[in-house]
């Protein structure tokens, strides 16, 4: 019976929690829907109205599949964005690499050493466009209204994506503190002493430079060695 609500009936059916049926879920999710549909049929019950059955059951899921849709626009993404970006770095120094005869091993180790600082770059941009490209095709497949209408809240879709979008700027500081001025430095010096030939007394300019003692920076506009 269904008492004061508008149905006649109400059936119950308990589906499966997936991860905890042994590999068994699909078929037990399957024998829920058949079963209400032969008990319908007994009741003689012409109509039958069904809501997601065992979407709402371990959270855990979703959010794995939310953030594995995320993760992977945004590697595709920020690969796409740094090739980009070393593309146009080759095509703006080819001009100056070409005529100093540098070996190909020498070029790429330059690029290499640049990679860091482009993926640094462009990983704020990178993860914006992940985030709407990856809610956009959820959008497109209805994926969204399926997840809203098994009881998810907008919070709890944007979760693993803030939880991610934290870890990764924790990851871009932790960069721009460790490996990108060491590889940065790198390339410089790979530039200017193996590609460009230039001395390594000549690399740094006697005016309007900045140098570090410990934790003090001193600002330079005119050294007379």
């Amino acid at each position: 019976k269904a008492y004061n609500l508008s149905a006649k009936f109400i059936i119950h059916t308990v589906g499966p929690i997936y991860g905890a049926e042994n590999g068994r879920e699909a078929e037990l999710l399957t024998n829920c829907y058949l079963n209400s549909l032969k008990l319908a049929e007994t009741r003689s019950i012409k109509t039958i109205a069904f809501p997601c059955i065992s979407t709402g059951a371990s959270m855990s899921i979703l959010h794995r599949y939310l953030l594995s849709q995320f993760l992977k626009n945004l590697l595709v993404f920020t690969f796409l964005a740094t090739t980009l970006l070393l593309l146009v770095d080759f095509f703006d120094r080819i001009d100056n690499i070409t005529p100093e005869d540098a070996s190909i091993g020498t070029t790429l180790l330059y690029f290499v050493y640049k990679t860091p600082f482009y993926i640094h770059v462009m990983l704020p941009t990178a993860v914006l466009i992940a985030t709407l490209f990856t809610f956009a095709l959820l959008a497109k497949n209805s994926e969204i209204t399926a997840m809203r209408c098994s009881g998810l809240t907008i919070f709890q879709l944007m979760k693993p994506i803030l939880l991610a979008g934290l870890g990764l700027s924790l990851i871009a500081i932790l960069m721009n503190e460790t490996l990108v001025p060491y590889s940065s430095r790198s390339a410089h010096e790979i530039y200017n002493l193996d590609i460009q030939k230039k001395y390594k007394s000549g690399i740094y300019s006697q005016s309007n430079y900045c140098c570090r003692t410990g934790k003090q920076f001193y600002s330079v506009d005119m050294f007379d060695s």
